[in-house]
């Protein structure tokens, strides 16, 4: 777990380090600042809300949730939003 966790720390701080490079390089001049605090919004809503949606779905059997909630539907709802994102990313 502590291994996972650290892999997982240097894995943010690589991707939150150069996504704002690559939003300097490549988006529209109008758009950095809105591309820049989508990113800092989105990175505290998911560090916020990270520890509990996987604290339910560690916990999914217990509170009688298994059936239609656990780690691989938390998942999903992130490759949505990424979904999303590209899209409007590719639209603007």
């Amino acid at each position: 777990m502590v291994l996972g966790r650290g892999i997982t720390g240097v894995g943010y701080g690589l991707i939150s380090t150069y996504a704002l490079a690559w939003i300097n390089e490549f988006s529209k001049r109008k758009h950095q600042t809105a591309w820049v605090g989508a990113l800092q919004g989105m990175a505290l809503i998911g560090s916020a809300t990270g520890s509990i949606v996987g604290s339910i779905a560690a916990d999914n059997r217990q509170l009688d949730i298994a059936a239609y909630f656990d780690w691989r539907t938390s998942y999903s709802f992130t490759a949505l939003a990424f979904a999303a994102l590209a899209f409007v990313w590719f639209c603007t």
